[in-house]
Order: C-alpha cells, then structure tokens, then sequence
C-alpha cells in the first residue's frame, strides 16, 4: 500500500535526521502509549494528529480527539486488512486533490501549510487513507441494507427519520462474565449462536440468560430499529428470522440476540394509536389461574412475576400500531383504558387481555432530509458505519499506558 511504505521511510528519515527521540524523562517518543489488539499508537503519532486536529478544527480537546482517533483508525485499518480491502495511488491522489482544493491550494502547496505547522504529509495521509478504506469497509459490509428503492425515496418525503421503517422482534440471552470464567462464557456464547430453531433459542434463554427477559424465554417485544442500542444495529442488519448474532462484549456479560421476525411500520402520516398490550393464555382447565391473576396485579410489570413457573401459561407482549392488529384483538383493546382487563373463555382455551399503554403517534413530514437516492443512502450508511464501529470498538483489547 502506497501510504504504509511512505509512511515507514519518512518516520525514519524523521527519527534519523531532523527530531530527538526521547523526551525528558528518558523515553522515546516512538515507544507505544496506546495498544489496540496487535496494533500500537505512539507518542510522536498522538502528537502529530493532535497538531491536525487543530488545523481542522475538530471540536473538543485535541490531545483527546487525537486519541479516540488513532484508536478507531487502528480498528479500522486492521478490519481493512483482515477482509483484503486496499487503497489504489488514484484513489489516495483524488481525494487528495478534494482536500486540498476545499482551501483553493494544490496538495504540494497543502503540505507547504502542514509543514509550516510541524505536521508531516504521512500524518495526513494515513488519516484520508483510512477514511477511504472504511467507506469501502461500510459499503462492502452495508451494500445489500443500503440499497434505496422507489418506496424509500416516496417514503422518505413524510418521515424525519428512515431508520423508523422498520420494526424488529428479537430474543435476548445476557450471559454474565467474571474474570475467572470469561474462556467458558464466550466458548458457550459461539454455541448458543449456531441455533437455528426459535424455539431452542429460547429454551436456552430459560436456562442460561440472567436478563429479566429470561422467565419469558427471552422474548422481546416489537422494537422500532431507531431505538435499538447502536452496538445492536449493525448486528441484526441482513439478518433472517432464526439467525443470531455475533456475541457481543458488554462491561461484565456477553449478549447474543435472534431475530424472530422483521416488519415495516405502516406508512400512513396521520396520529394513529400504538398499543402496548399484554395477553396471557391457556386451556380451559387452567382459567381460574387467568382469574387470579386478573384480580391480582395491579399494573402490567407485575404480569411476569406473577405467572412466573406457571409453564401451562403462555404470555405475550406487544407494542403494536392499531392498523396492525388483527380486527377481533383491536375490538377488545378499543374499548380498555390502560391497566384495564379483559378475560375471553372461548370453546377450547382461555385468554386474559391487558392494555398497559394507549398512545397516539404522528408521523412528521421531514424538513430536511434529501429524497434523492444518494442522500438517503449516505444517511443510511453513517448510521450503519457509527454503531458497528461502536461495536469493534466494545469488542477490541484498548490499553492506554
């Protein structure tokens, strides 16, 4: 790569003839301050791309911007390497040019700026570099969840955001982690991912998950995608329903999460109400159990302890708009205030219908979103890029020394 060797023969022509290499007390200024994995970060870079940060004007102090920089750019540069994706010399020289041009100057006399400021073109080279290779990073990952047909584009005219088209169903498994049993944790997270079944996902999630969720077998109800944890998102796009995701590294747990279904939220811009609602079910021989619980809770959190162990009893939770449910479902819920309940015993089984919330939602026209394909695209792919970074990051061996 064009960058890598420049970049090694202009450090050593650097620490050979023009700079000392060690600071005050004794250590040289190319000893490692940062690890991040296999990779270091020394102090003469942290420098040199604390200097560009204030030519660029990033907000927020420079040492420390620098610093988040270097480590996501060592993360970056790392995955470019571990999926073969390069840089081309007329990819380097065309954005470049771009840069350079935003100051109405040539790159030559560009550098002649840095080099006024102490600021070496290796240290803004690497930094374009990356960029370029983690767009091509984002699109060869995002290609297929970023394409933008007609619909989008119409859609996106009466939405201030695009992430709200859709709606996920997942099932979670939160595996706690200490220090003595990490090895063990992380070996039955990969197992607990190569589940297919829903069904057996969600068995596991009874006997392994120390989430709340658990006693339910994991199950979470309909979620909107802009909702999600951004270190979610990237995970579950292009997923289908059954597949799981890549474990994912939390403070003192490993989540893992299935999809069991995916939808597109309904379309129309007018106030509809969003129902979150509650039903448990059973057979016949079991509704005096419905009752008590009927007569018992007091709101709709109380539902899971109560029926807690009770494995004749099914329940369900959900987050629905009204023009999504099924007529008979809506029939019932229409004519309950929140908290209020309704008990059906039909010919072969018995259902307990609780409304927690009624809420009424607006689609807004957006303001100021393009509509163009491209637009929405490029809007599309920085929120994909932003919480799959997050996630490498969550996941990667960071030491500052």
């Amino acid at each position: 790569m064009l960058i890598k060797k420049c970049y090694i023969q202009s450090l050593f022509f650097v620490w050979l003839i023009f700079i000392p290499t060690t600071n005050l007390s004794g250590k040289s200024i190319f000893s490692p301050i940062i690890e991040v994995n296999n990779s270091v970060i020394t102090q003469f870079e942290l420098n040199q791309r604390a200097k560009l940060v204030k030519l660029l004007n990033f907000p927020g102090d420079p040492i420390s911007v620098a610093e988040e920089q270097l480590i996501e750019e060592r993360l970056k540069q790392n995955k470019a390497e571990e999926i073969g994706i390069t840089v081309t010399n007329q990819e380097m020289s065309i954005r470049l040019s771009q840069f350079a041009s935003k100051a109405n100057l040539s790159v030559d006399d560009f550098y002649k700026r840095l080099k006024l400021l102490g600021i070496y073109p290796t240290t803004f080279q690497t930094y374009i570099e990356t960029e370029i290779l983690w767009q091509k990073i984002v699109k060869n990952k995002f290609k297929k969840v970023s394409l933008i047909s007609d619909l989008d584009v119409k859609k996106a005219k009466n939405r201030a955001k695009f992430e709200d088209i859709f709606q996920v169903l997942l099932t979670e498994i939160i595996l706690p982690t200490s220090f003595n049993d990490i090895n063990d944790i992380e070996a039955l997270a990969q197992n607990l991912k190569k589940i297919k079944s829903i069904e057996e996902f969600s068995d596991a999630a009874r006997k392994y998950s120390a989430a709340p969720t658990a006693t339910n077998g994991g199950l979470i109800t309909w979620q909107n995608f802009e909702n999600l944890p951004d270190i979610v998102k990237p995970l579950i796009l292009g997923l289908s329903p059954g597949e799981v995701t890549e474990p994912i590294k939390l403070a003192k747990a490993i989540a893992i999460f299935q999809v069991r279904d995916i939808r597109e939220i309904i379309s129309n811009p007018e106030a509809v109400s969003l129902l979150n609602f509650i039903t448990v079910s059973s057979n016949l021989s079991n509704s005096i159990l419905l009752e008590n619980i009927q007569n018992t809770y007091s709101r709709c959190e109380d539902i899971v302890r109560l029926i807690d162990g009770k494995r004749e009893l099914i329940l369900s939770q959900s987050n629905s708009p009204s023009s999504d449910l099924p007529s008979q479902v809506l029939k019932i819920l229409e004519k309950l205030d929140p908290l209020e309940s309704k008990l059906l015993i039909h010919d072969d089984n018995s259902e307990l219908f609780i409304l927690c919330e009624r809420n009424k939602i607006q689609r807004i026209e957006a303001q100021s979103v393009g509509t163009t394909r491209q637009s929405i695209q490029e809007l599309r792919l920085n929120n994909f890029s932003r919480g799959f970074l997050d996630a490498m990051k969550s996941n990667a061996r960071i030491v500052i020394k």
